[in-house]
């Protein structure tokens, strides 16, 4: 069979069978897991477990959504140096911390500043 007519059967399946969608987005959410955190499927849906199924900083559930519509998944946050796994967090606060790592890791004395700054701001 050429590969055009085995894609457009695979297609056709996508559109028709929605536990074929499940199950091919299972499979590829398992393949990036593992490939880019060395964790298996089961391993993530276990940490979200036990947070909640919200994100480990602000407690809330994932807010954005795919451009599907669709819940989009929490984060996995990592230490970039060694890889180890430090959590699930929803993408503001994913994004807020890699700022603050960028920050600290380019320019250390900046931290510092925007730390009594807030304090200043705040009245504390």
């Amino acid at each position: 069979m050429s590969d055009g007519r085995r894609n457009a059967r695979i297609n056709a399946r996508r559109r028709s069978d929605p536990t074929f969608r499940e199950a091919e987005k299972r499979a590829i959410r398992q393949h990036c897991f593992m490939k880019r955190y060395g964790i298996t499927l089961l391993e993530y849906e276990e940490m979200l477990e036990m947070q909640g199924g919200v994100c480990a900083v602000c407690g809330e559930a994932e807010t954005v959504t795919t451009k599907l519509g669709g819940a989009r998944l929490l984060s996995v946050d990592h230490c970039h140096e060694t890889g180890r796994i430090r959590g699930l967090l929803c993408l503001r606060c994913n994004a807020v911390l890699g700022m603050l790592e960028k920050i600290e890791r380019l320019n250390p004395a900046l931290r510092a500043r925007l730390d009594s700054y807030l304090g200043r701001a705040s009245g504390s």
